[in-house]
């Protein structure tokens, strides 16, 4: 339903994804959400995306270059008219009562910025890959619920998640630096931090499609990584939240890495890059007992020798962001701002 008198703004950024858009606006249609307008920001996509947005009841705004999700996330919120903002992705599916259930969760605590879903650990596009993302993802944002299976984070979930609209425009809106998918809902939640929350439930899940190739999730990780990296640099903070027990198992991980290498010129340092390796797996048991509940043991052993490997790309983007520092530290130094 779309009108002049709507009490949420979906706001759908789409590029080049006739796959799966049209699965994503059904669910939006069926959903129990009576009072709504659906915003659809075409970011310059190339393909028949358009042609079946334009299927559907919505406001499709086109953009002409492609300039990123944070730009056309800021384009939506301008053309939008509702007290509440749900911010979707155009890959995921979800039940009828979901978006509903959220609104209502929102509604009913004053004191919520807003609410967020999860994705299931179960991929729309199934294959190994997919569903090691899908259930490592999974497995560790449960495990920073607790025993509850729910927690309140300042952290906006922009694949599928609600915010009041008052609160977007106190933080200002998404960076847009960020012109490609990367962090812009992490540096969004920066600025979250210490004065408002979102709810996240376990039982609030929603299909997403996850990276599906070695290829892809390589390059997510080093991107990811290297941009986190300058982005907590300029901001002098470390704030990782639940993800402290992953980092740290990466970076043992990368220490067996290096250590192994060592250990060809003296093999008796092979005995520390066992140890190393052992700490980091004894850090993520939870993960490997995920591993496990949700594919079995071949899966699990797979699963791990991923993530060990995915880790490369962990000290990779590290690697690369030290390097910018590096450089823009030098470059200062040589061209200093004269008073």
């Amino acid at each position: 339903m779309c009108g002049n008198s709507v009490n949420v703004s979906i706001i759908l950024c789409v590029y080049n994804a006739q796959e799966t858009v049209g699965r994503t606006l059904e669910c939006i249609f069926k959903s129990d959400l009576t009072s709504f307008e659906v915003i659809v920001v075409d970011d310059a996509s190339t393909d028949r995306t358009k042609g079946i947005c334009r299927e559907f009841q919505v406001k499709l705004l086109e953009q002409p270059v492609n300039r990123g999700p944070s730009v056309c996330r800021n384009l939506g919120v301008r053309h939008s008219n509702a007290p509440y903002l749900f911010f979707l992705d155009s890959d995921i599916v979800f039940p009828p009562d979901l978006l509903q259930r959220m609104l209502m969760l929102l509604e009913e605590d004053g004191c919520l910025a807003g609410v967020g879903s999860i994705s299931s650990p179960e991929p729309l596009n199934p294959n190994f890959f997919s569903r090691y993302f899908a259930v490592q993802e999974y497995v560790q944002i449960v495990r920073a619920f607790g025993k509850e299976g729910r927690a309140k984070r300042p952290f906006i979930s922009t694949r599928c998640g609600c915010i009041k609209r008052s609160v977007f425009d106190a933080i200002g809106g998404f960076n847009e630096f960020y012109r490609k998918p990367s962090i812009e809902d992490y540096e969004f939640s920066l600025r979250l931090h210490g004065k408002y929350l979102l709810l996240y439930d376990k039982t609030l899940l929603h299909d997403h499609c996850f990276p599906n190739t070695f290829f892809k999730i390589f390059r997510r990780y080093h991107q990811n990584t290297r941009q986190m990296l300058l982005l907590l640099h300029n901001r002098k903070t470390a704030e990782l939240g639940p993800l402290h027990s992953d980092a740290r198992a990466k970076c043992l991980i990368g220490i067996s890495g290096i250590l192994c290498l060592v250990g060809f010129w003296n093999p008796t340092v092979f005995s520390l890059a066992i140890l190393a390796f052992c700490a980091a797996a004894w850090l993520q048991r939870s993960l490997l007992q995920g591993f496990y509940r949700h594919g079995g043991l071949l899966f699990s052993l797979k699963a791990w020798l991923a993530y060990s490997l995915f880790s490369m790309a962990v000290a990779t983007g590290l690697a690369s962001g030290f390097s910018t520092l590096a450089r823009r530290k030098s470059i200062i130094e040589e061209h200093p701002i004269l008073p």
